[in-house]
């Protein structure tokens, strides 16, 4: 399978606990409760005749790269896994289970048998199977800039559907019928919104850099001098048994009138 990347998000109880694109393959994958290393590459109950990258596979991989983990069992019966715990949040079996949906859509097979494409989102969502009514994943949609003391909307909606969603929030302002909540904020800085409303899966985050009228958008915030921080992993790979070669580079880089020289390390 050939590598692809995509976009994962796992939304828990209260807080978001991974949002980042990983690079990702189908492989096996061990669960302290799988009882040993378990195919996970799209063939799955037949699902796909060779080996694709798959959801549960991107899980797997988010895991490794960025020192969470999870569980789950595995059924031989459906040849697939079940996730029971992400990070520290266990599902409670009477009560909830993780879902999974790609691009917002809910999957209709185990993530083990669900192929993923490059580009998309793969979200696995903590939610509750005593809802009465479906449980949307909500979708927070809006500029990506806007000005101090001057309002802006951010518009919720389903995140299948796209039909607006009333009755949700969006740093602490409700939606109307329309799905729009009006922001306004006094103190310029980078803002990551998120929409959330009780019984829906939390939405993506909009990142809004707000900045004072005459500014030019997104600088007024940038008051750090020049420089450039690497984190490398070491060898720490996605998938030590698959063909990923994700890494986990971690880096804070700041604009400057004069362009500052990057010097490399020594044996770089």
């Amino acid at each position: 399978a050939a590598p692809v990347s995509v976009n994962v998000r796992v939304e828990g109880a209260n807080r978001t606990i991974f949002d980042a694109p990983v690079t990702t393959d189908g492989h096996a994958i061990t669960t302290p409760s799988s009882g040993g290393a378990q195919t996970c590459d799209g063939t799955n109950a037949g699902a796909h005749p060779a080996p694709v990258p798959v959801a549960t596979a991107a899980l797997d991989d988010a895991a490794r790269l960025n020192s969470f983990t999870w569980d789950g069992t595995y059924s031989t019966q459906f040849s697939d896994f079940f996730v029971t715990r992400i990070d520290d949040e266990t599902a409670d079996p009477n009560s909830e289970f993780w879902s999974l949906y790609i691009n917002r859509e809910s999957a209709s097979v185990g993530g083990c048998q669900q192929r993923v494409s490059g580009g998309q989102e793969v979200l696995w969502a903590r939610i509750s199977f005593l809802a009465t009514d479906p449980v949307v994943p909500l979708e927070l949609r809006g500029p990506g800039s806007a000005r101090t003391g001057e309002p802006v909307n951010m518009q919720v909606v389903d995140g299948n559907t796209g039909a607006p969603q009333a009755g949700a929030t969006v740093n602490g302002s409700p939606t109307g019928s329309d799905g729009i909540a009006t922001l306004t904020f006094a103190n310029k800085g980078i803002y990551r919104l998120k929409a959330e409303r009780p019984g829906e899966v939390r939405s993506n985050t909009v990142v809004l850099c707000v900045d004072p009228p005459g500014a030019d958008p997104c600088t007024s915030s940038d008051n750090s001098a020049p420089k450039l921080d690497l984190v490398l992993p070491g060898q720490r790979l996605a998938s030590e048994r698959g063909r990923s070669r994700t890494m986990l580079v971690s880096w804070q880089a700041d604009d400057a009138a004069e362009p500052q020289p990057i010097v490399p390390p020594v044996d770089a």
